[in-house]
């Protein structure tokens, strides 16, 4: 959405000439700068009134240069609470960007978000963090667990808790269109609760239920949600947090032998073009690890680490560890192969279909008896 479409009443006018103005019915800077300078005066605006309307406007409306110094100064980098994830990150996640973290269910994608919204709301008391909710996941009583068995030191008093649950706001939707509707007004959310963070839980639920992947009505929403999502998070410079789902293509057909089956991110390429760092999770068949890969970033290099899910959430494994894993043993630092059980990297990193199939499989059955997700 053009910042043109902000509404009158955002910017710094006079209530009278707002009021004014809608009456007419002109309600946004566009409505203003559509219309020539005489016209305004022709409306019945006095001439102090009508050049202050068209300064504001036209300030609002383009874009504000800045340096890459200012840039640098800007950034303070949002930390994780994992020391190795946010040294792969360059420092965590980046303010004024979009960071997505994609898998499938039960990799820990929710618990990663609750984590990283504990983390936010512990270090910045004054501030909160909005958690927009599309598949009813987020668990008030999970994410004070994690808080306490992560930082005991932090958390050791009710009253700590309690401050906590109130710096975390969560908003459930149940349409794409009422989810739309709330990203169009979560700058006003954004100051009200001075919140330093905004996660969405998940990108791809609502749209999947919804539409076909073929849809233009399904694409419109999804670009509608991304270009909001960048405005915010650049407007206020605050990092916001993403989960998507997987969903299994195919490669192209050679003649008559269909490609091999895969699974990636959902939602498509307009969408992983509005992401600005995409985090992958998968599955070990083989052992409780999950694996962690950073395939897109505007900061650091492709990598890959190992965690596993516990009472503080989500928790690493160091670097030097190693793992013996179907009879081989497994440096932790060169994951690459064994990260890529249920696939959802870049095609180099695909495996055969029957493997895939086998995965997905394994995957399915190791839900069933899992107890966090």
């Amino acid at each position: 959405m053009s910042k043109a479409k902000t509404k009158l009443r955002k910017l710094k006018l006079r209530e009278t000439v707002v009021s004014f103005l809608g009456a007419k019915n002109i309600h946004t800077a566009e409505d203003v700068l559509s219309m020539h300078f005489i016209e305004l005066l022709e409306l019945g605006l006095n001439l102090e009134d009508a050049e202050t309307l068209c300064r504001c406007c036209s300030e609002n409306a383009s874009p504000k240069p800045i340096t890459a110094m200012e840039l640098l100064s800007n950034r303070k980098m949002c930390s994780t609470s994992l020391p190795l994830l946010d040294k792969h990150l360059g420092g965590g996640l980046v303010p004024g960007t979009i960071t997505e973290i994609a898998g499938p269910a039960g990799c820990g994608k929710t618990q990663f978000c609750m984590m990283v919204a504990a983390v936010v709301a512990c270090r910045n008391e004054d501030g909160g963090v909005i958690f927009l909710d599309t598949e009813g996941s987020f668990t008030p009583d999970r994410m004070m667990k994690i808080a306490e068995e992560k930082f005991p030191q932090v958390f050791s008093s009710e009253d700590r808790i309690l401050n906590l649950a109130n710096n975390v706001t969560r908003k459930i939707f149940e349409t794409s269109n009422d989810l739309v509707k709330a990203l169009e007004r979560l700058d006003e959310a954004i100051v009200n609760l001075n919140a330093n963070l905004v996660i969405l839980d998940s990108a791809a639920s609502l749209l999947r239920k919804e539409y076909s992947t073929a849809s233009v009505e399904r694409q419109e929403i999804m670009a509608s949600q991304a270009t909001l999502l960048k405005k915010w998070a650049e407007l206020f410079n605050i990092p916001i947090l993403v989960t998507n789902q997987v969903t299994t293509r195919f490669d192209d057909r050679h003649g008559d032998v269909m490609g091999d089956a895969y699974v990636t991110a959902a939602l498509g390429n307009t969408w992983a073009h509005s992401v600005n760092t995409r985090i992958t999770v998968n599955y070990s068949k083989d052992s409780n690890l999950r694996y962690m890969n950073i395939i897109k970033s505007p900061l650091v290099p492709q990598s890959t680490m190992s965690y596993t899910i516990t009472n503080s959430g989500i928790e690493e494994i160091a670097e030097e560890e190693e793992e013996e894993i179907g009879g081989c043993v497994i440096h932790h630092e060169t994951h690459q192969q064994a990260a890529t059980t249920v696939r959802i990297e870049p095609r180099a990193m695909r495996q055969s279909t029957s493997d895939q199939y086998t995965a997905v499989l394994d995957v399915q059955n190791y839900n069933r008896g899992n107890v966090f997700y």
